[in-house]
């Protein structure tokens, strides 16, 4: 434990664990952790560092420190990132069989693309919808 961490905030955390393996047990295949674990992760990951928060949860590093870096950028009033690169995909007539996609909302919910035969703008306005974003 990190020598700055109160009792509550152990507790926060054996709490979370509780309720993360819960919800492992009922889940069902590849649906996303709910928001609310997720945000108590991020609380407890600001308070005792995210390798403490990941390893007793049993949680992916890379998720839970994007979503702390994602928290901290909103509360210093960045918006974060609006947009999705697409500059480096071969030009659509070139492009020879499935093309695959993959997007992460700051929320860490996901969506995969997978197409046959798509152009970038097509591509583009998936994406943008996925990201709330009006077309």
């Amino acid at each position: 434990m990190a020598p700055h961490a109160s009792r509550s905030s152990v507790r926060r955390l054996e709490q979370l664990q509780i309720r993360v393996q819960a919800w492992r047990e009922v889940r069902q295949k590849r649906h996303p952790m709910p928001a609310e674990l997720w945000e108590e992760a991020t609380d407890l990951a600001r308070e005792l560092g995210v390798n403490q928060v990941r390893q007793e949860a049993g949680l992916s590093y890379e998720s839970l420190r994007r979503r702390v870096a994602g928290t901290r950028s909103q509360v210093s009033g960045s918006r974060g990132a609006e947009f999705v690169e697409l500059a480096r995909l071969p030009p659509p007539s070139v492009t020879k069989g499935a093309v695959t996609f993959e997007i992460e909302r700051p929320d860490g919910a996901r969506l995969t693309i997978r197409l046959e035969h798509a152009t970038i703008p097509d591509v583009a306005r998936v994406a943008a919808a996925f990201a709330g974003d009006r077309p």
